[in-house]
């Protein structure tokens, strides 16, 4: 067996292998891609952002009363954020467990929509852990 006879093998195995690598890259980048950002939000920043169409966001003379009747919860930090023509709040919260206790309230106070998110008084709800 002379050694161009024993390299062709082994660079099949080679081009497979590349080939094999070259696959997995695009499968990865694809699904990192087309995940859903709310996915991404939740799992990889702690995050609940609000799905609220522009059509669905109160004014924000509307937010701004309801804010004020926001009970304290932990270190959580509710605050008016501008969207569209009108606003809606981000509740700020340091950590997961501050998360959870604002979920426990809105769960019992609010309504949660698959499409919009959370509410609280008519009003769209994100939760951002900064």
């Amino acid at each position: 067996m002379n050694r161009s006879t024993r390299r062709r093998p082994i660079l099949r195995i080679v081009l497979a292998a590349g080939a094999a690598c070259a696959a997995l890259a695009a499968i990865a980048v694809a699904a990192i891609v087309f995940l859903p950002s709310f996915f991404v939000q939740d799992a990889v920043y702690d995050n609940v952002p609000s799905k609220a169409s522009c059509a669905d966001v109160p004014t924000t003379e509307t937010v701004e009363q309801v804010i004020r009747d926001f009970p304290e919860i932990g270190d959580a930090d509710p605050i008016l954020i501008d969207r569209c023509d009108g606003a809606i709040i981000e509740i700020q919260v340091a950590d997961h467990s501050t998360r959870e206790d604002v979920e426990d309230y809105l769960k019992t106070n609010g309504k949660y929509e698959k499409s919009t998110g959370w509410w609280w008084r008519s009003v769209p709800i994100a939760i951002r852990n900064v």
